[in-house]
């Protein structure tokens, strides 16, 4: 949907890609911190790619599709090597 004129549709729009295009970035310099700011940034990808597709920018839409698709699949790794460095370990070996 190309927005010609300044109708509230369009501009609840732009008000969505504005917030999107915010959250991802807020997301992605926090990424970091934690496991949830990586699907936070996986989520607001994700929205991108929705507003690219209302504005029909379909190369956006698509590479927003894609770094969504990165993103969840770097939280969920980051989840197993999270959960692989808290396991205990029985006994330390350790050489003379």
């Amino acid at each position: 949907m190309k927005c010609t004129s300044t109708g509230t549709l369009c501009g609840m729009i732009e008000a969505f890609g504005t917030f999107a295009a915010g959250g991802m970035v807020l997301c992605y310099a926090l990424e970091t911190r934690g496991r949830a700011w990586v699907f936070g940034l996986a989520g607001f990808c994700a929205l991108s790619s929705v507003y690219a597709f209302w504005i029909e920018s379909w190369p956006f839409f698509a590479v927003e599709g894609v770094w969504s698709g990165l993103a969840l699949r770097r939280g969920f790794a980051r989840e197993c090597s999270t959960r692989q460095m808290t396991r205990a370990v029985p006994f330390e070996t350790d050489p003379l």
